[in-house]
C-alpha cells in the first residue's frame, strides 16, 4: 500500500476538465489534459483547504472525468468476479474514499510544474505527454491515458509515472492482499479504510 499512496501523491488530481471540442482526437485529449493540469490547482484556493471540505468537489469530478468503474475492475482481477453485488459497491464507494483521501494540499502546487510534452496513440487510446520539472532533481515523465467512445467525453484510464503505471500498482498490491487473506472482500476493504483514515490524519 505505501509505494501506491507514493505514487497516487504525485499524480496531482486528473478529474478538473470538461471534454474539448473539436475534429482531431490527439487535439482534443491533449486539451482535455491540459485542462485537467490548469483545474489541478481549483482545490487550493477554497476558503479551507483541509482535505474534507474538498472532498465533495473532487468526488463529482473523478466521477465525471475518470473511468473509475472499469479501473476497479481491472484492479481487482479475477476477484471481481467472485465479489458479491454489495461487495462490489462498497468496493467502488471504499475505493473512491481511499484515493480522494491520498491528495493533500503539495498536489495543487506540483500543477504548476507540468507541461505537456506531446501525444500518443495506443490503438484506440491516446497517451498524452506531461513532464513534472520537479524542484529538484531530474524531470519525472506523466503520462495520461484518456479514452472515449463515439459521441462521449474523454475520460482517463490509467495514469503513468515514470513508465509505471497506476492501475498496475493498485492490481499487485490489492492480489497481493486478497491472496495472503485467501480472496477475502472484506479484509481488503478493511485494509483500504485503515489506509484511507491514515491518509486523513496525516494531512
Amino acid at each position: 500500500m505505501k509505494r501506491l499512496v507514493v505514487a497516487m501523491v504525485a499524480l496531482l488530481c486528473p478529474w478538473m476538465a470538461a471534454a474539448a471540442d473539436g475534429g482531431d482526437p490527439s487535439g482534443e485529449a491533449r486539451d482535455f489534459v491540459a485542462a485537467v493540469i490548469q483545474g489541478s490547482t481549483r482545490l487550493g484556493t477554497s476558503a479551507d483547504p483541509r482535505v474534507e471540505d474538498r472532498t465533495p468537489l473532487a468526488r463529482r469530478l473523478l466521477n465525471e472525468h475518470y473511468d473509475m468503474a472499469s479501473a476497479m475492475r481491472t484492479v481487482l482481477g479475477r476477484y471481481w468476479d467472485g465479489a458479491t453485488v454489495e461487495q462490489k459497491e462498497r468496493y467502488l464507494a471504499t475505493f473512491e474514499d481511499f484515493l480522494l483521501a491520498g491528495y493533500g494540499v503539495a498536489f495543487e502546487r506540483a500543477a504548476t510544474r507540468l507541461r505537456i510534452a506531446g501525444v500518443t496513440a495506443e490503438g484506440e487510446r491516446i497517451v498524452v505527454h506531461s513532464v513534472d520539472t520537479g524542484e529538484r532533481g531530474a524531470p519525472r515523465v506523466i503520462d495520461w491515458v484518456v479514452v472515449h467512445g463515439d459521441g462521449q467525453p474523454w475520460l482517463i484510464s490509467d495514469v503513468r509515472v515514470g513508465g509505471i503505471s497506476l492501475l498496475e500498482l493498485m492490481r499487485q498490491d490489492f492480489s497481493t492482499l486478497l491472496r495472503n487473506n485467501k480472496g477475502d472482500m472484506e479484509d481488503l476493504l478493511a485494509a483500504i479504510r485503515r489506509q484511507t483514515d491514515r491518509l486523513k490524519n496525516a494531512s
